[in-house]
């Protein structure tokens, strides 16, 4: 029954579960301490916390165990669940020795009492019609949950992960290789699947050669710049115009390589379709398909989102479970027709 808080012996026995999931929960602990908050206000946060990494039908921790978690008493861990049920963020029911079971959570109210603020996404900058749309679709699903959010934007996904690891951003959405590229090497990432929503449209990746170049005259070609903080252009310009065939590659950054083809320090680049100033032909910069089926396959790899955020960072992937990602895919493809204009 909502607002009927379980008795101590009522929590029932320990179930199998590791406390304070999401890593940060006893750090959380000492920083409300040296605040100065008190110790019902820090009993609430860090309950707050634990239950937002749980599911509904879950059976919570004894109170035992959240007394080990938060260290104040058996008073305080009751108190800080009646509070809880007393808001609306959670609704508890005590199944006798079985334990006390998690029925509803409003995520937004828990959120909003475990004091965690707004969680920040570093996300691609939004210079293609499906980053827009992915951009704004990431808008509208946050709006839907109630949780509020910051947005930094910047190229490259290298870049990107370090500002996670820097603590600069909470999680970040990589392409789909990308993501899992990551995930397969170092398991302290964790990747949320998107599909069906986009990164890379169907054909949206193709090679620019320099003013004078013929695109189908691909000898011609033999300066490649290359962008290794992105992840995916990496892979697409070694695949495209492989080192072992003869090809330099031009270090660079992606956004600036149209200038650098202009001025002649580079022959080739791998692109993806971009809303630019001035259109490429322009300056006399003219496009070129990709032409290895290897390139192709590569790029195919890459076509939907993934989030990526620290596996130890539990609430902030429950709550990305909670995204709709058929959703998503509905107002990305909304901004490709332009039925709805893209903010964010």
């Amino acid at each position: 029954m909502r607002g009927e808080a379980p008795g101590a012996g009522d929590l029932g026995p320990a179930p199998d579960v590791g406390l304070g999931q999401n890593g940060g929960l006893a750090q959380d602990l000492v920083l409300a301490q040296d605040v100065g908050l008190s110790r019902n206000v820090r009993a609430i946060q860090v309950l707050s916390r634990d239950l937002l990494t749980r599911s509904p039908g879950e059976r919570i921790p004894t109170a035992v165990q959240y007394q080990q978690l938060t260290g104040v008493g058996s008073g305080t861990v009751q108190k800080a669940l009646r509070t809880l049920q007393g808001v609306g963020a959670v609704r508890l029911q005590p199944r006798g020795h079985t334990g006390t079971f998690l029925v509803d959570v409003d995520l937004a109210q828990l959120w909003a009492v475990a004091a965690l603020g707004a969680p920040t996404a570093v996300l691609p900058l939004a210079t293609s019609p499906e980053l827009m749309g992915l951009a704004m679709a990431r808008r509208t699903e946050f709006k839907r949950l109630r949780i509020p959010l910051q947005v930094l934007y910047t190229y490259g996904s290298r870049r990107r992960i370090e500002l996670v690891e820097q603590g600069e951003a909470d999680f970040t959405v990589l392409s789909s290789a990308a993501a899992e590229d990551l995930g397969t090497h170092d398991p302290s990432w964790r990747t949320v699947r998107l599909d069906p929503t986009c990164y890379y449209y169907e054909n949206s990746w193709f090679v620019l050669v320099r003013p004078g170049l013929d695109p189908a005259a691909i000898e011609a070609v033999h300066t490649v710049g290359i962008d290794r903080s992105s992840h995916d252009h990496t892979v697409i310009t070694e695949s495209e115009f492989p080192a072992d065939l003869g090809y330099t590659y031009v270090d660079g950054h992606f956004p600036f390589m149209t200038e650098r083809l202009v001025l002649g320090e580079i022959d080739a680049v791998v692109w993806h379709q971009s809303s630019l100033a001035s259109p490429l032909t322009a300056v006399g910069i003219r496009p070129g398909r990709l032409r290895r089926a290897a390139t192709v396959e590569a790029v195919a790899r890459m076509g939907t989102a993934q989030i990526v955020v620290r596996s130890s960072r539990a609430e902030l992937g429950r709550l990305f479970d909670l995204l709709d990602p058929a959703a998503l895919a509905g107002v990305q493809a909304k901004v490709l027709t332009q039925e709805v204009l893209p903010y964010y």
